[in-house]
């Protein structure tokens, strides 16, 4: 928890720096192109998919073609480029893992104009019990981590992009009622929620 922390604040000061020279309307639009195609990898993984992963990390790099001079790309690319390389579906897995703090930072800093809900999940088994999170779109657990085998283990969080559907509007802070898998809030899921869905 305290690595991923300091890794999501030291992400945010990159990605702000890195987008401080990127006029607001481009910037947008890039976040945009970003969210689409991580979210494209999200399910590809969900589904056991490299190759939809492997493509849409592909997607992800050339979304910056369109950006600033300014941006570090290559700081910024390489999760994405980690998972088009990926050999294994386990690799490309761990790459975006990192890649999610990644997007999380880029969409609470810069924001994103999709009208679709985006949510943010998390995973307590992933990784070996270290947990992991992830964007997803829609309420139904998708879990990247694990795909088939416990495809909907985890818990949904917050609301992060897209138009709410109580108000109409974009959230600001998404402070939406965490739910989990098993129907229990998300603090009080218990592991067993997370069985395998052959079991």
């Amino acid at each position: 928890m305290k690595n991923t922390l300091r890794f999501s604040i030291s992400a945010f000061f990159a990605l702000s720096l890195a987008f401080s020279a990127v006029p607001p309307a481009k910037a947008g639009s890039l976040v945009d192109s970003l969210l689409d195609a991580y979210l494209t990898i999200q399910s590809g993984l969900a589904a056991d998919d490299l190759s939809t992963a492997h493509e849409a990390a592909l997607h992800y790099i050339s979304a910056f073609d369109s950006a600033s001079d300014s941006i570090n790309r290559e700081k910024l690319q390489a999760h994405a480029e980690a998972i088009a390389s990926a050999s294994d579906i386990e690799t490309a897995r761990k790459a975006f893992a990192s890649l999610t703090y990644q997007v999380i930072d880029l969409v609470n800093y810069m924001g994103a104009r999709s009208d679709a809900p985006v949510y943010m999940a998390n995973c307590p088994m992933a990784f070996g019990g270290e947990g992991g999170q992830w964007l997803q779109k829609g309420e139904t657990l998708a879990n990247p981590y694990f795909g088939s085998q416990m495809l909907r283990c985890g818990s949904l969080g917050k609301q992060i992009a897209g138009r709410n559907k109580a108000t109409g509007q974009h959230p600001s802070d998404g402070n939406l009622p965490a739910t989990a898998a098993c129907g229990m809030q998300a603090d009080s899921c218990q592991m067993n929620c997370c069985q395998s869905e052959n079991e």
